[in-house]
């Protein structure tokens, strides 16, 4: 997975569920370990 890809998933999730910033983080965490 390149920088590029990540940082397209990261903005997709932000997006998608447009949450407070905690709660984007745990998001994003679970997105990248399923990525991984």
């Amino acid at each position: 997975m390149s920088t590029e890809d990540l940082l397209d998933a990261i903005d997709s999730v932000l997006t998608e569920y447009d949450l407070r910033p905690t709660q984007t983080i745990d998001t994003l965490v679970q997105v990248l370990e399923d990525e991984i």
